[in-house]
């Protein structure tokens, strides 16, 4: 179970399509005026955090 918008791990899916959804939607609010607040965040190691039985 995951997001429609995941794009790591998923087959035909890139992260550059990820980057251009991300850009498209500050665009579209820039144009309609809107405050646009991005975060991103690199956890580092994240995967070296998990069960293994997982």
């Amino acid at each position: 179970l995951h997001s429609s918008n995941q794009v790591g791990f998923q087959l035909g899916r890139k992260t550059t399509q990820a980057l251009v959804s991300v850009v498209d939607r500050i665009s579209r609010a820039f144009e309609k005026g809107e405050v646009t607040i991005c975060v991103l965040l690199d956890f580092q190691k994240a995967f070296d955090l998990t069960y293994g039985s997982m």
